[in-house]
């Protein structure tokens, strides 16, 4: 709701942050981790 986008869109952000190893696999809770170190913005 924050960024003002749709669900597919947000789907697909999600998807393309996961095969670039961003955040991890959905857990069985539904939350995933951010494998990003904080401050690595390359």
């Amino acid at each position: 709701r924050h960024l003002r986008i749709g669900y597919n869109r947000a789907a697909r952000l999600l998807e393309q942050m996961e095969q670039s190893g961003l955040v991890s696999t959905m857990q069985s809770n539904g939350n995933r981790e951010i494998l990003v170190p904080v401050g690595n913005t390359e």
